[in-house]
C-alpha cells in the first residue's frame, strides 16, 4: 500500500450497536472533542457529528467548546423601540 494512502478507521461503515450509542454519549457528556471520539471508538469524524445528530446529542463546539449549552450574548436584546 502506498505510504500516504488514505486508511479507513476500522469501525467506519459498521452498523451502530446500543453499546456504541452509549459509548458515544458518555464521550459526549465527557465533553470529548468529535476527533478524540472518533479516534477511540474507530470512526470518522462524520460518522460521529451524523450519529449525534441522530441520536440528538449536542457535540462542543470547536470554537467555544466551554459554552456548550450557552445562548449567544444577542439572545436575550431586543430590538431598540421594540414594545
Amino acid at each position: 500500500m502506498d505510504e500516504g494512502a488514505f486508511t479507513r478507521p476500522p469501525n467506519s461503515r459498521k452498523s451502530w450497536t446500543a453499546e456504541n450509542d452509549d459509548e458515544l454519549r458518555r464521550r459526549v457528556v465527557a465533553r470529548q472533542p468529535p476527533g478524540a471520539i472518533a479516534k477511540g471508538m474507530g470512526r470518522t469524524v462524520d460518522g460521529i457529528r451524523g450519529r449525534a445528530q441522530q441520536l440528538r446529542l449536542q457535540l462542543p463546539s470547536s470554537r467555544q467548546p466551554w459554552r456548550m449549552f450557552a445562548r449567544p450574548s444577542w439572545w436575550g436584546l431586543r430590538h431598540p423601540g421594540a414594545e
